[in-house]
């Protein structure tokens, strides 16, 4: 099976490559407003099903209990960076 010369990703353009096009003013604008309110809602959601999820699995069998400081790292963490995404603005 014979493959064309010019076919594929790899071929050359005329004029050799180009560089995409630098984004509009309205296309900057609309990546400015991040929406945390969205974003930390959407956080705290996920984070509260994986602390319960992780609580749960570690209550199930009492060996786990050894895992128990990786769910207060965990928390610590999440606690962190909250904080730190709640007090900023978009670019």
């Amino acid at each position: 099976m014979a493959v064309a010369a010019d076919s594929g990703r790899h071929r050359q353009v005329a004029g050799g490559p180009q560089s995409p096009e630098a984004p509009s003013d309205n296309e900057k604008i609309s990546y400015a407003d991040r929406n945390t309110a969205l974003i930390i809602r959407a956080s705290l959601a996920s984070f509260g099903a994986l602390l319960i999820s992780q609580s749960r699995f570690i209550s199930q069998q009492p060996p786990l209990l050894v895992f128990s400081p990786l769910i207060l790292f965990t928390l610590t963490y999440y606690i962190i960076s909250l904080c730190v995404n709640f007090g900023t603005r978009g670019f």
